[in-house]
């Protein structure tokens, strides 16, 4: 079954502020960072009924529709969507249900996946997934405060929506004619008009505010806050599109969040765009992501152009893996949510000065999040609209299999500005190249531009690496690199949690007085919830279950490092969790000898003899037990 946004967005309520990847602020009903114990608490969710849609549900079918998966041996690898990675240290484990990245330590299970990426609440997520695989969840009674963040957000969309059909309704009715003449000049078909859903804002001032005002008060202040209205100082308001084109900027699920618009005379500025709103952000939000979200996935590759109407002559040239930014450059944001989809991007910028600097600027940005960016530099004059319209489809595609990369423009480019300058301009080269090469985490593209950069600036391949390993040299970058707390955690206490993760059973009967020996407060919790759960409800069907009884992110990023794992225990995982037991005995033992010890010089500078016979006598049973079990003394 397919599955569709509309349906893991159920309730809508994640935070369109943040981005796809932002938290949900102020949810205590259980984000990434304040998981509730829904399942030990006895949360709305039934267990068995959490236990049910993980059974059914495979990992990555779900995380597959937002990342390109790579088989790797037992696993698939990705780039992580959660921070900037440049080669893939973000694993799912098909056979284990989990998901866990090696770089920033995100992980959980596929709830955890779709909380982290479409900020949903836990019981969110669970019900997304439950959609998917055809399981029935019990509706529970929303919260006050719940019920009030899906009506506003619910509100919202529905003032664009409304907003987008008044506009639609405006081109194709009487006081349209000049806007779809203007289309009609630039080649864009009625067809793909109504695809991209365009509009037109009539020329007066109250236009969309006369057809909102039937709709009740509530829709004018929303309107207002979405910046579809404007107040004037007298208090009341007009409408902020008058006599353009417009364009809905829809997400991925088709729902409208902001808007664009094109002036047709000599209006400034040219194209105007929704303010930030609790909807849209122009500089997370990319132009025809919804239509070109499949294609990207199954060509691994988008194409980014900078304006609405390249975007839309690109497409109606048949070529549907273009997106474009909103006239804004391109950011971090921009690349997080392309690189959900390729890792591969060409650039398609305007062939001036402008353009020249936007690629620039993206070879940095590429760098940073592990993109390989290729840019396609047009003639002088030329723009992906008029380019397209020229040499069509077909011709448009050879000129972008001709891309460079960006650091072959970035080295051409930095070559040419400093030609002729001498020693010094070789050194301002460096200065600049030296910090982007340190970047290239691939050794064999590191080499490849090593040499490349040597011969365009004229200088030795050994002086370029040379500079590439000096840690204050020209161009250098200090940067500290994150420390896991992983090698910190006590061996035996690792492998022990790692052998119940192995096999549940092994925690019946385990003696909790010797689980409170453990010294990490973490391994500690996840040991004692593992039998937790075994004496309550029997061995779990897969260790991924317990992710869902974690109250923190951190608990979770440490169970999947601990299952990604699991080979550690071998073959053998009761004879490993016997030593590990032992170990944590012989720290009892020699915790309570050491006490003893303390007290036993006590009473003899008391001259307690009583007291001294009967500690002597306890420690002398417990040197004994420390032999019995084959332990030094």
């Amino acid at each position: 079954m397919a599955f569709r946004l509309e349906e893991a967005a159920e309730g809508g309520l994640w935070n369109s502020v943040g981005g796809v990847f932002g938290p949900r602020a102020g949810n205590d009903l259980g984000g990434p960072d304040g998981l509730r114990r829904w399942v030990l608490a006895g949360g709305p969710i039934p267990e068995e009924i959490i236990t049910e849609v993980l059974s059914r549900c495979n990992i990555v079918d779900v995380v597959g529709e937002y990342l390109q998966l790579r088989k790797v041996g037992n696993g698939y690898q990705a780039l992580c969507p959660f921070h900037s990675d440049a080669k893939p240290s973000f694993y799912v484990s098909e056979s284990k249900g989990f998901f866990h990245c090696f770089g920033c330590g995100a992980g959980g299970n596929v709830f955890h996946f779709l909380m982290r990426a479409r900020g949903m609440s836990f019981p969110e997520a669970v019900r997304a997934v439950a959609s998917r695989v055809g399981v029935g969840v019990p509706e529970k009674e929303l919260s006050q405060e719940e019920k009030e963040l899906r009506r506003e957000r619910n509100l919202l969309l529905d003032v664009n929506k409304e907003a987008a059909s008044f506009f639609r309704a405006q081109l194709l009715g009487s006081q349209g004619g000049k806007a779809r003449a203007y289309l009609e000049q630039r080649g864009i078909s009625s067809q793909t008009q109504e695809l991209f859903a365009l509009g037109w804002a009539p020329v007066g001032w109250r236009g969309l505010l006369e057809h909102l005002k039937p709709k009740g008060e509530q829709f004018i202040k929303k309107a207002h806050a979405l910046g579809l209205l404007v107040e004037a100082k007298d208090g009341s308001f007009y409408d902020r599109f008058r006599g353009r084109i417009v364009f809905p900027i829809q997400e991925e699920d088709g729902s409208v969040v902001g808007f664009g618009a094109r002036a047709l005379g000599s209006e400034e500025p040219k194209y105007l765009n929704s303010p930030e709103s609790p909807l849209f952000s122009k500089g997370r939000c990319l132009y025809g992501l919804q239509m070109a979200r499949p294609v990207i996935r199954q060509r691994d590759e988008a194409i980014l152009v900078e304006g609405y109407m390249d975007l839309l002559a690109i497409y109606q040239a048949g070529i549907r893996n273009a997106v474009a930014t909103l006239g804004t450059s391109l950011t971090r944001e921009h690349l997080m949510r392309l690189r959900r989809y390729s890792a591969n991007l060409i650039c398609v910028f305007d062939g001036d000065e402008a353009g020249e600097r936007a690629t620039m600027r993206a070879v940095d940005l590429c760098l940073d999040m592990g993109v390989w960016g290729k840019v396609l530099r047009l003639p002088q004059d030329e723009d992906p609209d008029s380019y397209v319209k020229k040499k069509g489809k077909e011709g448009f595609l050879r000129a972008l299999d001709g891309a460079v990369s960006l650091m072959d423009f970035l080295v051409t480019k930095t070559q040419a500005r400093y030609s002729g300058k001498g020693i010094e301009g070789k050194k301002k080269a460096l200065e600049e190249l030296i910090p982007r090469l340190r970047r290239l985490k691939d050794p064999i593209l590191r080499d490849h531009y090593i040499a490349f950069v040597a011969n365009a600036l004229g200088v030795s391949e050994l002086r370029v690496e040379e500079l590439l390993r000096e840690d204050g040299g020209i161009g250098a970058r200090k940067t500290v690199e994150p420390t896991s707390s992983w090698e910190k955690f006590p061996t035996s206490e690792k492998l022990l949690v790692q052998c119940l993760l192995s096999d549940p059973s092994l925690a019946k009967g385990l003696d909790q007085v010797i689980l409170k020996e453990m010294q990490n407060d973490q391994l500690r919790e996840l040991a004692r919830l593992i039998w937790e759960r075994v004496e309550r409800k029997g061995v779990p069907a897969d260790p991924s279950e317990l992710f869902s009884c974690l109250e923190s992110s951190q608990a979770g990023e440490l169970l999947a490092q601990l299952i990604s794992g699991l080979e550690e225990v071998g073959e053998n995982p009761q004879r490993v969790c016997q030593d590990c037991l032992k170990d944590l005995r012989r720290r009892s033992l020699d915790r309570q000898i050491k006490d003893l010890a303390g007290m036993i010089s006590r009473a003899r500078q008391s001259s307690d003899s009583h007291k001294l016979t009967e500690l002597e006598g306890r420690r002398a049973r417990l040197v004994l037990e420390k032999k019995r079990l084959g332990l030094p003394a």
